[in-house]
């Protein structure tokens, strides 16, 4: 989430460590160091720094063009919202997003506790898929909050996860914070946090979820889902998309 003080971090460049590129086969997994910005994770690559984002359809690039794992893919050159607000929210140095497709196509496992992204990721530890959905270019998971079963999108560009206000509201309010989040166009609100029992592949854990503006929480209920599960939750799991699955393990496996 992004935090007040802001403007002071746009000053400085930011540059991912350790990014290699080497030429290898197409079948070779690649990894790249993944570090985080306003908590948003972003990635080194030719054209420049890429925010990893598994809430977002579509990648874009205003080139046209992104080397990801071992190609070089064609992507959108226009973004669907004024891509300032990405550069004013996490940092002036980003130039565009790799998405959901991408990510799909490369077989790229996320882990944020180490901190890497890698492609062509073929391992017999997968974790499970059964709980996982596809819709329409996003990416979910079913999971349980408090005592019912609820679907959320997983969204890796999204600092904190979110509920549906009148589910939020269910659970005890825990503080109030401050977002200038993709979910109201850039434009900074006040949410309320609410702390939940979350239940997911036999493990529980208390977690805050903030209540998402109206807008976006009217297009939320006309697909049927409940919410939007972000960094604080899935750093918690390597998550793993390929297959148009998304597959989750506990860290240590």
């Amino acid at each position: 989430m992004v935090q007040k003080g802001i403007r002071a971090k746009r000053k400085k460049t930011y540059l991912c460590k350790n990014f290699q590129h080497q030429q290898t086969s197409k079948s070779q997994p690649m990894k790249y160091n993944i570090q985080f910005i306003n908590d948003y994770p972003v990635i080194q690559t030719r054209q420049g720094m890429m925010l990893i984002d598994l809430g977002m359809p579509i990648s874009y690039c205003p080139t046209g063009e992104i080397d990801f794992g071992n190609d070089t893919h064609n992507v959108e050159k226009q973004f669907p919202m004024d891509f300032s607000v990405v550069n004013r929210i996490i940092a002036p140095e980003i130039v565009g997003v790799i998405g959901a497709d991408l990510l799909n196509q490369q077989s790229t496992r996320i882990n944020y506790t180490l901190q890497q992204l890698e492609t062509n990721y073929h391992g017999d530890d997968l974790g499970i898929a059964t709980h996982s959905f596809s819709m329409t270019g996003y990416y979910g998971i079913k999971l349980n909050i408090g005592d019912r079963e609820r679907k959320v999108f997983i969204d890796t560009g999204a600092p904190i996860s979110y509920l549906l206000p009148r589910i939020a509201q269910q659970f005890p309010s825990t503080r109030s914070e401050t977002d200038a989040g993709f979910f109201n166009n850039g434009q900074q609100f006040q949410t309320t946090l609410h702390r939940a029992t979350t239940e997911f592949m036999g493990q529980e854990w208390d977690i805050e979820y903030g209540e998402l503006p109206d807008t976006y929480s009217m297009i939320l209920r006309m697909l049927q889902i409940d919410g939007v599960i972000g960094k604080h939750f899935l750093e918690k799991f390597n998550i793993t998309i390929r297959d148009n699955t998304v597959h989750c393990s506990p860290v240590d496996a």
